[in-house]
């Protein structure tokens, strides 16, 4: 074997070495960047609970205190106390648009979460097919 055709050898070599780790490479790259976007995803999952649960809580609170006041409306009927009975009326009315608002807000809050635990989903199971094609390099 001549030097040339040596050097011409080890070069060729080389360079299927060098391109064969081009795709190792991309693939560990976007199976990195997929980690980075599960966890933000996830940390804004988190976050949909934790201010679903909240809203629960609030909407839980809000609904008590309206059955409070249908109570204290029908008492201060009862005994005829009218100015009472429109007061109570009115702060119930008031708190049970409040309370269709935020039931409307829960589900919306409820359906953000869901889609954010689906988009985790998608993007760990990309993330599985890719760390499956990288092994089998």
């Amino acid at each position: 074997m001549s030097l040339n055709q040596f050097i011409l050898t080890v070069g060729t070599e080389l360079q299927e070495l060098l391109w064969r780790d081009v795709p190792q490479k991309a693939l560990a790259e976007e199976i990195d960047e997929l980690e980075r976007q599960i966890q933000e995803s996830t940390a804004e999952a988190d976050r949909y609970q934790a201010s679903t649960h909240q809203l629960r809580k609030d909407l839980a609170d809000k609904e008590l205190r309206a059955a409070w006041l249908t109570e204290r409306v029908e008492v201060y009927l009862h005994v005829k106390d009218q100015p009472n009975a429109w007061r109570h009326a009115l702060e119930l009315d008031q708190l049970q648009q409040t309370i269709s608002a935020e039931r409307l807000k829960l589900r919306r809050r409820q359906r953000a979460y869901s889609d954010q635990r689906i988009h985790i989903r998608r993007l760990a199971e990309r993330q599985a097919s890719l760390l499956e094609e990288l092994v089998a390099l």
